[in-house]
C-alpha cells in the first residue's frame, strides 16, 4: 500500500517524488498505459484504502460523466520510473461554475494497474474522488478505442485536446439533459444520441397562432363524419 508523505510517495523499497513537484510533463497520447475497465473497477471498487477497508466508491464509476461533459482537461504523462507513470489533468467541478479547476492525478503501471491517486479537492485525500477516476475514463475510452500506441496519428494529435471551455448560463430549455453509459465513445460522433424519430416540436408566434394551428390540424386529422 502506498503511503502518501510530505515529499514523496512510498510503497515497500518503492519511492517516487509528488506529482506537485514532477517537472517536464508530456502530452503524448501513445504512452498512454492500458487502462480497461477492470482496471478502475478493482481499484475504486475492491482496492484497500487508507483506513483498511475495502474503497467501495461506487460513484467513481460513474466518473465518465465528467468525460462525456466535456470536463476532463489535456491529460499529462510522466515516467518516474521503468515501470510507473504519473497521469494528471484539471478537472472542471461538476456542480459549479468560475470556481478553480480541480488538480487530480493518478500513478499507475504502464500495464494499467493502478497504484494510488490524489486529487487538490476535499476528497482527493480518500485517494478515491471521482475526479482522478475521470481521469482514468479518458484514457480507458482512448485504449477501447485503438487511440493509443506505436503509430502516430493525426487522430492522436488531437483526441487528447483540453477541454476547457467559457461556460455560461443556459436556460433550461436550451440545455441538452443526457446520461452517458461507461461504453459510450468519446468524443461523440455527429448526429451520435441523436433522437430522429419525431420531428422537432413546431414554434407559434402566439397564443391566436397556436389556436388556428391545432383547428387546422384536427379539421385535417378527423373524417367528416365525425
Amino acid at each position: 500500500m502506498w503511503e502518501h508523505n510530505l515529499n514523496e510517495l512510498k510503497n515497500g523499497s518503492i519511492s517516487v517524488p509528488l506529482p506537485s513537484t514532477v517537472t517536464k510533463w508530456e502530452d503524448d497520447v501513445i504512452k498512454w498505459p492500458r487502462i480497461t475497465y477492470s482496471s478502475i473497477f478493482s481499484y475504486f471498487i475492491e482496492s484497500v484504502s487508507c483506513d483498511g477497508k475495502a474503497m467501495m466508491n461506487l460513484k467513481s464509476s460513474e466518473a465518465y460523466q465528467y468525460l462525456h461533459s466535456e470536463k476532463v482537461g489535456r491529460v499529462w504523462l510522466k515516467e518516474v520510473t521503468e515501470d510507473l507513470v504519473y497521469l494528471k489533468a484539471d478537472i472542471e467541478p461538476s456542480q459549479s461554475l468560475h470556481k478553480m479547476y480541480h488538480k487530480a492525478w493518478v500513478l499507475t503501471t504502464k500495464a494499467g494497474v493502478i497504484q494510488t491517486a490524489g486529487c487538490s479537492c476535499i476528497a482527493g485525500q480518500g485517494r478515491s474522488c471521482s475526479h482522478a477516476a475521470a481521469i482514468l475514463w479518458k484514457v480507458e475510452n482512448a485504449v477501447r478505442q485503438g487511440v493509443t500506441g506505436t503509430a502516430c496519428t493525426d487522430v492522436q494529435r488531437t483526441w487528447n485536446s483540453g477541454a476547457k471551455k467559457n461556460v455560461g448560463l443556459l436556460k433550461a430549455r436550451d440545455i441538452n439533459f443526457r446520461c452517458h453509459r461507461a461504453q459510450d465513445t468519446y468524443p461523440r460522433t455527429s448526429g451520435q444520441g441523436q433522437d430522429n424519430s419525431r420531428p422537432p416540436p413546431q414554434m407559434f408566434r402566439n397564443h391566436e397562432d397556436f389556436k388556428r394551428t391545432s383547428r387546422t390540424s384536427n379539421e385535417q386529422s378527423y373524417p367528416a363524419c365525425l
